[in-house]
């Protein structure tokens, strides 16, 4: 958790991708290109159909760092977490879902996606068991588990610029 006594920007409104300025290498991510089967092997692999809302964000970027990746917790200036990767559907890279999966399905329980990482390589996931498709925080440190959020949505509505992490 990252510790900052400046005022983030925020994002605000619905969910807008681009002002996320998601990057792989300092180049815009692009979003995902395959075809559907790649979403139905994972939907098949997790049992679960995916949000609407995490189609449409790997569709318009399907991975990378998030320059505005900060969520602070309890409106609180002085307690975040921020996402420094976010997992890529159908690349075999370290940084894929699949590899993520491979990871972290044990800990992290059923129905659950991996669908970030913060910098000490905790998790944040989405629970398709729950009807909205809650996101999560798991600190490997700590094995605590926080709710950010009760939807992909909100979760990406709430993402600020954290200026100590530019």
């Amino acid at each position: 958790m990252g510790n900052s006594k400046r005022r983030p920007k925020k994002l605000g409104g619905r969910m807008n991708i681009a002002e996320l300025n998601i990057n792989v290498g300092g180049r815009p991510s692009v979003g995902f290109s395959g075809d559907d089967s790649s979403v139905r092997a994972l939907e098949a692999r997790l049992g679960r159909r995916l949000p609407e809302t995490y189609l449409q964000f790997i569709r318009s970027a399907n991975g990378g760092h998030p320059e505005a990746g900060s969520f602070f917790l309890n409106a609180s200036p002085d307690a975040s977490v921020s996402v420094d990767w976010f997992y890529s559907l159908g690349d075999a890279g370290i940084y894929s879902l699949d590899k993520a999966l491979d990871d972290w399905a044990q800990v992290l329980g059923p129905f659950m996606l991996p669908i970030g990482r913060d910098g000490g390589g905790s998790q944040f996931y989405i629970s398709l068991d729950s009807p909205s498709g809650s996101v999560w925080y798991y600190s490997h440190e700590g094995s605590e588990r926080t709710q950010l959020a009760e939807s992909f949505d909100e979760f990406l509505q709430q993402l600020q610029v954290h200026l100590d992490f530019i």
